[in-house]
């Protein structure tokens, strides 16, 4: 299971594709936090469903 996990986590920190997502989800959902607390809300919640359901993918 530790070897499991050690894998995903490589992985996931290894894949240049998977930090360009994540850095360009943060920086949109900055941005639109300025113009209102619910999208900032709306966006971090769709990308930590996305990013669990892309990292459960790739599994």
């Amino acid at each position: 299971m530790i070897a499991l996990v050690r894998s995903d986590l490589y992985r996931t920190a290894t894949v240049r594709s998977g930090w360009l997502s994540i850095a360009f989800l943060c920086v949109v959902t900055m941005m639109l936090g300025w113009v209102s607390v619910d999208m900032w809300e709306l966006l971090a919640g769709l990308g930590a469903v996305g990013l669990a359901s892309v990292r459960t993918a790739q599994h």
